[in-house]
C-alpha cells in the first residue's frame, strides 16, 4: 500500500509550476493550448499522471521534489546566504539560470561583468482560494 499523500504531491507540483507564472503559461510550455486539464490537476479534480509530470520535468520541473518532497541538491549543509541563492536560482527560467551562472562565473574569475538590467520586483501573488 502506498502511503503517499496525493494532496502533498499536488501542492508540490503547483509550487514547481509557479516558475512558469501561471497555469496557462505552464500549459503552453508543454504544448497544450488549453490549460483546463492542468487546472483540473492543480485543483485536485484530476490525478497527476506520470506522463504529465515527465513532460514538465523536461521543462525544468523538479520531479524528484514533486514525488518525494526532497530536492536533489541537499541544502542543509549550505549557509543561509548560499541556500537563498540556490532557492532563487531554481525559480528562474532555464535561460536566466544560464545568464546567472555566467555572471557569477565572471565575478569568481575576478572579471567585471557588464551591469545587469534592473527589473522591478512584482509583489507576491495571493494564494487562490479553494472552493
Amino acid at each position: 500500500m502506498s502511503t503517499v499523500d496525493v494532496e502533498e504531491l499536488v501542492t508540490r507540483f503547483r509550487a514547481e509550476l509557479d516558475r512558469f507564472g501561471s497555469i496557462a503559461e505552464a500549459s503552453r510550455k508543454i504544448g497544450e493550448p488549453n490549460g483546463a486539464g492542468l487546472r483540473d490537476v492543480c485543483n485536485g479534480r484530476k490525478r497527476l499522471t506520470a506522463e504529465l509530470l515527465a513532460r514538465f520535468a523536461a521543462e525544468g520541473v523538479d520531479a524528484l521534489y514533486v514525488l518525494t518532497g526532497e530536492r536533489l541538491v541537499k541544502r542543509s549543509g549550505l549557509n543561509p546566504m548560499l541556500r537563498a541563492v540556490v532557492d532563487d536560482l531554481e525559480r528562474c527560467s532555464p535561460e536566466k539560470q544560464v545568464e546567472a551562472v555566467k555572471y557569477v562565473g565572471m565575478l569568481a574569475a575576478g572579471m567585471t561583468p557588464p551591469p545587469l538590467p534592473t527589473v522591478p520586483i512584482a509583489p507576491a501573488r495571493k494564494p487562490q482560494a479553494k472552493g
